[in-house]
């Protein structure tokens, strides 16, 4: 059993610093009340690759090395951050909720 954590003791010292440095940076996200809003553009940057895999088309068995899904993940994430920070300025509400109705839409 001891010889086994021999194979996994880069990936538990990896493991553990990434922890802590994801814990800082969820503690800062939590704190300024914008968690949801990450999972909206992650969600924009899922929907980006798929449009980008639809346009570069699903047939190319190379369609991988192309800069179609990319580049649209890049776009649609970055157009999700401007809609989430425009509705987030214009509501005096909680935001989680609008966030939570993108990440819906974009869903």
């Amino acid at each position: 059993m001891l010889k086994m954590l021999v194979l996994y003791q880069s990936a538990i010292i990896a493991g553990g610093v990434g922890a802590a440095a994801l814990a800082i940076l969820g503690m800062h996200l939590a704190t300024r009340d914008k968690a949801m809003q990450t999972i909206c553009i992650s969600q924009g940057a899922m929907l980006g690759v798929l449009l980008g895999l639809g346009v570069v088309g699903l047939g190319d068995e190379n369609h991988l090395i192309h800069l179609g899904p990319y580049s649209c993940a890049i776009l649609v994430s970055t157009l999700t951050l401007f809609v989430s920070e425009y509705l987030a300025s214009r509501r005096m509400a909680s935001q989680n909720t609008f966030f939570i109705a993108l990440f819906a839409i974009l869903l």
